[in-house]
């Protein structure tokens, strides 16, 4: 008797199961890149967010962004990239590159969204991201050197060069694995979103 309906149950969770897979759609809630582009994340599955400061879906998404990020699943690894499409966006990647290759670019990450969103800053001229830097307890000199420097030029050139190739035309915009992009009006709606990742996450694992 226990056999009988242990077998009732796996015929009713194997259609339940297929549903779950086929719950999201590729060219609906996701699209596969014409080309996978390198990762940075070694074993990991890399969840690249592509954005841009001044954006204000971006700044709206980043608290659940990061509540999300704290609890990813195992074997994923999260990493941002300024996606570059004018004078102004190269202006705000080279805000994140300059913290970034301060080292402390978690502590100023959102201070510079809220910045922009909130306190109505433009932060569009070297010396307004200069003020604002310092204002925030950075050192003047060192911000100065960075902001010119050739790492943080490297890493602007590279990025204007990469973003075609993430197919993305709007931010935010989510890459996984390099292969599978997902954004807010793809999925649905934010929380949605971070469904798909999770979905294309495995998808990512059961392809490797």
């Amino acid at each position: 008797m226990r056999k009988f309906f242990y077998l009732i149950f796996i015929s009713l969770a194997l259609p339940m199961t297929a549903c779950a897979q086929e719950l999201y759609e590729e060219g609906k809630h996701y699209t596969v890149l014409n080309a996978a582009q390198p990762v940075e994340t070694g074993d990991n599955i890399e969840v690249r967010e592509l954005f841009w400061y001044g954006c204000p879906h971006c700044f709206k998404l980043e608290d659940g962004l990061e509540a999300w990020v704290e609890n990813m699943p195992e074997g994923a690894e999260f990493v941002r990239m300024p996606a570059i499409f004018s004078k102004v966006w190269e202006q705000h990647a080279k805000i994140y590159y300059t913290f970034e290759a301060m080292g402390n670019l978690e502590q100023m990450h959102k201070k510079v969204f809220d910045a922009i969103h909130i306190d109505k800053k433009q932060l569009t001229k070297d010396d307004e991201i200069v003020e604002f830097a310092v204002q925030q307890g950075l050192d003047k000199k060192a911000v100065e050197e960075t902001l010119e420097s050739f790492t943080v030029n490297s890493k602007i050139n590279a990025a204007k060069t990469n973003i075609s190739k993430y197919q993305v035309t709007g931010v935010p915009a989510i890459v996984v694995d390099g292969k599978y992009l997902t954004d807010v009006t793809s999925a649905g709606s934010e929380q949605q979103m971070f469904k798909v990742i999770e979905f294309l996450i495995n998808k990512a694992k059961a392809d490797s």
